[in-house]
């Protein structure tokens, strides 16, 4: 049943490999980015941390480390905020969308625009759908980490257009859920440029929060 996607992990290592090769150019800053994480769907601990996981390493072909902040998802219980530094990004991983105004395939949405903060979201049942098309191919953390690095790429771009190709396309298509596998669906180099100069006037994170959000290992 697993065969494809187990093919498809042990190719990682040549993924890893090629990426090297197209993003041969070094980095002139890597950027330190916080992301609040709201855990909205109550997913499993190590289905975020995959998730989480294969996102960050996706940003790093943009230049960025994504420094974590685990939130409590606000309720009756708990209307604290979550302390982070000002212009932190804020993401939220939802059961499914908020309204049917989304279309079918959509699992995710950005919202780079919002005067209180940039903030994006991923709907878990989208994402649980269109790994149960096709089970072989990719799992709910390959999908989902591909999600939370597309959405976050809209806020880091202050755009919500799309690319024809790579990490920022509209729709993910077979062939780039296998790269999501093989961590070869990334950034552009001119998306990575344009990250890179929206970022150059960012504040740096403070190192007491490097690890906000501690990824299992």
């Amino acid at each position: 049943m697993r065969t494809l996607r187990l093919m498809l992990r042990r190719a990682a290592l040549l993924g890893v490999l090629a990426v090297c090769v197209i993003h041969s150019a070094p980095c002139p800053d890597t950027h330190r980015v916080p992301v609040k994480l709201f855990n909205d769907a109550a997913v499993s601990k190590r289905l975020l941390n995959s998730a989480a996981g294969d996102a960050a390493w996706i940003l790093k072909s943009a230049c960025v480390e994504i420094v974590w902040i685990a939130c409590l998802p606000v309720s009756r219980s708990n209307l604290s905020p979550c302390a982070a530094p000002v212009g932190s990004l804020e993401l939220h991983v939802l059961p499914g969308p908020v309204s049917n105004d989304f279309h079918g395939d959509t699992m995710g949405i950005a919202m780079p625009y919002l005067d209180a903060g940039d903030r994006a979201a991923v709907f878990l049942s989208r994402v649980r759908a269109t790994a149960a098309r096709d089970p072989e191919l990719a799992g709910v953390d390959d999908i989902m980490g591909c999600v939370m690095a597309h959405e976050i790429g809209h806020l880091l771009l202050h755009s919500s257009s799309h690319s024809s190709e790579g990490i920022m396309r509209a729709d993910f298509r077979q062939s780039d859920l296998m790269k999501g596998v093989q961590r070869l669906l990334v950034f552009t180099p001119a998306e990575r440029e344009t990250i890179q100069s929206n970022l150059r006037d960012r504040g740096t994170v403070p190192n007491s929060i490097s690890h906000g959000y501690q990824l299992d290992p």
